[in-house]
Formats: structure tokens, C-alpha cells, sequence
């Protein structure tokens, strides 16, 4: 079963970790606010997991280009 935010902080604070691995997407930014400021003071690594939450985020640009900037920036695909 899945941690809530509150108890993986409570986690991070009690030993040092090398990484922690949460959902974490456009869609999903509960870590946005707590964990990820967090593990950047912990000095603990993250993983982002479901960063296109399973692919349901592309439905929302599917057939649309990619923005004029994104070429500048050597990007060719949404998902980059």
C-alpha cells in the first residue's frame, strides 16, 4: 500500500537515505510542496515514478507541436 507524503517526510527525518522514488508529474504535484524540498536538504536523491502519469498526460497533447522554444532548447518530443 502506498505512503502518504506525511508519512514518507516522517521517514526521510528519522536516517539518512540515498533515494526516494514518489510519483511525481504535472498531474500528480503533492510531492511539489514537502518532499521534494525536503530530499533537496537531506541531500537524498529522487526518482520520479509515473512522470507521465502511466501516459495519461499525453492524451492532452497528442497531435499538437511542440511550442516554436522547444526547438531552440534541441527538443523534438513532448515527452523530452
Amino acid at each position: 500500500m502506498p505512503m502518504d507524503a506525511g508519512e514518507i517526510e516522517r521517514l526521510l527525518k528519522t536516517r539518512q537515505y540515498d533515494f526516494l522514488q514518489i510519483n511525481y508529474s504535472l498531474g500528480e504535484r503533492e510531492a511539489e510542496r514537502r518532499l521534494l524540498p525536503l530530499a533537496r536538504d537531506l541531500k537524498v536523491a529522487v526518482i520520479a515514478n509515473r512522470p507521465f502519469q502511466e501516459g495519461a498526460l499525453f492524451s492532452h497533447v497528442k497531435g499538437k507541436p511542440l511550442p516554436a522554444w522547444a526547438a531552440e532548447l534541441g527538443i523534438a518530443s513532448w515527452a523530452q
